[in-house]
């Protein structure tokens, strides 16, 4: 398996099946052997109902029920440990980031042989109160790590992709929101050069 993309989604029924479609449909114009994990991660609305019968269709598609809801970052574990690709990563269940951005990103990753590749946002189209939220949080993380000055700005921008190699030895432990931080910290500590995607 060449790539696994994992996708936390929690009451997504409205938007998924568009979401995985168009992430099928990108992927599979530069990559006959991957693999979309999708986690429904302790979904109240219809979710579940919805992405059953996707598995038909599509037979690169996986799906993982969490119930109840253990957190953000649970989501993500959960798709991780099922992957099986020398490539893995996650992405959002919302559609924030276009499939599009995260073909050409895998696209970019495998011709450089990259280690680790993630999306900076360069232009925003959240409320204000989200904009400023995630510039503050972008200051405090450079004020604390320092050492992420310069090669990372968008500490939340997903996807993330990264080799199985990486992955296995991150070995990442958040539960919650806090797991983009952590792999963050856990490049930079180990050296691992962090490559960024602009969208």
């Amino acid at each position: 398996m060449r790539l696994s993309i994992a996708i936390p989604a929690f009451n997504e029924g409205a938007h998924i099946e568009r979401i995985v479609r168009e992430i099928h449909d990108e992927l599979q114009k530069v990559e006959s052997d991957f693999e979309i994990i999708v986690v429904d991660n302790g979904s109240t609305d219809n979710t579940q109902t919805v992405l059953m019968p996707l598995t038909k269709q599509m037979p690169r598609l996986w799906i993982c029920r969490v119930f109840p809801n253990r957190g953000y970052g649970n989501g993500v574990l959960e798709g991780l440990a099922a992957a099986r690709g020398d490539i893995v990563g996650w992405t959002a269940g919302d559609g924030q980031v276009r499939a599009v951005d995260l073909r050409g990103m895998y696209e970019k990753m495998r011709r450089e042989g990259a280690i680790f590749y993630k999306v900076k946002r360069t232009v925003r189209h959240d409320g204000i109160l989200r904009v400023v939220q995630s510039n503050m949080y972008n200051f405090i993380f450079h004020a604390l790590f320092p050492s992420s000055i310069g090669r990372v700005s968008d500490i939340n921008g997903h996807p993330k992709l990264f080799q199985r190699s990486f992955y296995e030895s991150a070995d990442l432990a958040s539960a919650d929101w806090f797991i983009d931080a952590e792999i963050i910290i856990k490049a930079l500590r180990s050296g691992t050069p962090i490559r960024e995607y602009p969208v």
